[in-house]
C-alpha cells in the first residue's frame, strides 16, 4: 500500500480551503467574527486563518478579536494571526 506525503496532502488541504474561502467570501467570516455566536466566531477565526488572500482585509478583525470575551475565541485569532504570519498584528493597537 502507498504511503501519502504528508507535505503534499497538507498542501491539498491548505488549498481547498482557500478555494472554499474565496467562493464564500472572506467578509462574510469578517462579519461573523464580529458579530456571530461564539462558535460562530470560533469557526470564523479559524476559517480565516487559514486565508492566504488580503490579509490587510482580515489582520484588523483578528486582532480585534484578541479582545473578544470569549478565551476560546481569543486563542483561536492568536493562532489565525500566527499561521497568517503578518507582521503588522504584532504592533500595539
Amino acid at each position: 500500500m502507498r504511503q501519502r506525503d504528508p507535505k503534499t496532502l497538507s498542501e491539498r488541504v491548505v488549498a481547498f480551503f482557500q478555494a472554499w474561502l474565496q467562493r464564500d467570501g472572506v467578509k462574510r467570516r469578517l462579519m461573523t467574527l464580529a458579530h456571530g455566536e461564539t462558535q460562530e466566531r470560533v469557526r470564523a477565526a479559524e476559517d480565516l486563518g487559514m486565508s492566504r488572500k488580503a490579509p490587510w482585509e482580515v489582520v484588523p478583525t483578528l486582532v480585534l478579536a484578541l479582545n473578544d470575551p470569549s478565551p476560546e475565541v481569543r486563542h483561536t485569532a492568536a493562532r489565525a494571526l500566527t499561521r497568517i504570519g503578518e507582521p503588522l498584528w504584532l504592533e500595539p493597537v
